[in-house]
């Protein structure tokens, strides 16, 4: 009867079997298969594929209807040589066969601890799901292309539904910053109690909510094109330094907003809601065309409202007509946020 090889009967990388029925031979010298079976408890049939394995290595050698081993060193050292030389064929493909494995189709960490998404529609409904989520914290770094559908107009409700008290921080790329969108979100997001900054260059779309999870485009290029939504601790982790040191760069944007009506200067200040809002937004520093494309209007509606201003307030420059508009209580600058 067959018994289990010891660890001393092995060797690393070889046939238990084959490894037995040498040592067997180096041991006790020439053998026939009958003798082999019945002093390793084996059968007949697995000893003669054991030696058939041993000769194909070049470990043992017949002669007539039995066998004798060859000297261990020079056929093991050999056998050692050609595995060698197979490990690192299989080394020179591990790069090749782990970039086939990751192109082929969509990947997903498991649980889903990362989820990749594609499409306007699709991208921007994870975005509103992700941003109505949030209880604590937001975290956004902004720059066009920005997603827009049928379904979901780009900028359209972005900060609706977010949660009382969420404290928001957002970086726009100043490249973009007087694109519409740009300028819609920026404003509601204030008005929400978010922090703005403008940085060049900022590298990529980000959006890190409750430091839990990210959304952030594929390719670092479009997002509508494809976005990736990661939950794993350690990439989010990475993301949040990556926000905090662009945040730590850029320069506070100082927005403007309207502010409790003093004593004696209410309606009586004769400013309609749409001179407030063009009021609000030039005093950030945005040319009229800006301004237009922020409130949907014409650049010639602007400066009506401009001159009709100055002519109010009695200020010659733009900037005589914010600083008397704070001195009256029409609007007060908000401190940026730390």
């Amino acid at each position: 009867m067959a018994h289990a090889p010891t660890a001393d009967e092995t060797l690393p990388g070889f046939d238990p079997v084959a490894a037995r029925v040498l040592r067997h031979l180096v041991r006790h010298g020439e053998t026939d298969e009958p003798a082999a079976a019945g002093a390793l408890g084996l059968t007949p049939a697995a000893v003669r594929d054991a030696l058939g394995l041993l000769e194909r290595d070049q470990l043992v050698v017949r002669t007539g209807d039995r066998w004798a081993a060859l000297p261990p060193r020079s056929g093991l050292a050999t056998l050692l040589a050609r595995r060698r030389a197979e490990l690192a064929g299989w080394e020179r493909h591990i790069d090749a066969l782990d970039a086939e494995y990751w192109s082929a189709g969509e990947r997903r960490e498991p649980a889903g601890m990362t989820e990749y998404i594609s499409g306007p529609d699709q991208v921007a409904a994870v975005y509103a799901q992700l941003l109505g989520s949030a209880t604590r914290e937001i975290l956004h770094l902004a720059k066009p292309p920005y997603v827009a559908s049928p379904a979901h107009p780009a900028g359209s409700g972005a900060h609706a539904e977010l949660a009382p008290g969420l404290r928001m921080r957002s970086v726009y790329d100043t490249s973009g910053f007087d694109d519409p969108v740009s300028l819609h979100t920026a404003v509601s997001g204030s008005e929400h109690g978010g922090h703005l900054r403008l940085l060049a260059d900022v590298p990529t779309k980000l959006v890190v909510v409750d430091r839990r999870v990210a959304l952030l485009p594929r390719d670092g290029g479009d997002a509508s094109a494809g976005s990736v939504v990661v939950r794993v601790p350690g990439i989010v982790a990475a993301l949040v330094a990556l926000f905090r040191e662009l945040w730590r760069r850029a320069t506070p944007l100082e927005l403007w907003v309207p502010a409790e009506v003093k004593p004696g200067h209410g309606p009586s200040d004769g400013l309609p809601g749409r001179a407030r809002e063009i009021l609000e937004l030039m005093t950030t520093g945005l040319t009229d065309d800006s301004i237009a494309r922020a409130l949907g209007i014409s650049r010639r509606t602007v400066q009506k409202h401009v001159t009709e201003l100055a002519a109010t307030l009695g200020a010659r420059t733009r900037f005589q007509i914010a600083l008397i508009a704070v001195e009256r209580g029409l609007i007060t600058r908000r401190p940026p946020g730390r």
